[in-house]
């Protein structure tokens, strides 16, 4: 499949997902945190906030709180789904009023999006090495992309 298609068709899997989860429009009730808590700690107990389907594959959301911090849980045991997002990149936008307002959010990993154009000047695609790849991916796990507010919210 040429590049063009095969970009054009990653966003358009990324646009259904993203889709799929706004669709709903659940409310998110937070419970707040009753005890301490190591941020990546893959044992810690989170209440399920809720429950996303994406062609049949469960997304589990959870939230917690503390008065001064908001705590998010994303949770895709699937390994197709996880591969999804780790490709394409997930956004969720926090609206405190309940609405549909897109100017807070956070993006996770960190410049997947932004990759997908051609590499810059000095830099190298890792396309055909999967060990290049993983490199990659990995580097971008451990960080989250906050988006806005800016100062007219």
């Amino acid at each position: 499949m040429e590049k063009p298609k095969l970009y054009q068709l990653t966003m358009v899997i990324f646009l259904l997902l993203t889709y799929s989860i706004v669709a709903g429009e659940p409310t998110l009730n937070s419970s707040w945190r009753s005890s301490s808590m190591t941020i990546a700690d893959t044992n810690s107990v989170w209440p399920i906030s809720a429950q996303y389907t994406i062609d049949d594959k469960p997304i589990i959301i959870g939230l917690q709180n503390d008065g001064s911090n908001l705590y998010l849980l994303l949770k895709a045991e699937d390994r197709d789904t996880q591969m999804m997002i780790m490709r394409g990149g997930l956004t969720v936008w926090l609206d405190s009023k309940g609405g549909k307002n897109k100017k807070f959010g956070i993006r996770y990993p960190v410049g997947m999006r932004r990759r997908q154009g051609p590499p810059t000047e000095g830099t190298e695609r890792p396309m055909g090495d999967p060990e290049k790849m993983r490199a990659q991916i990995e580097s971008n796990m451990d960080s989250i992309e906050i988006i806005g507010p800016s100062e007219n919210n």
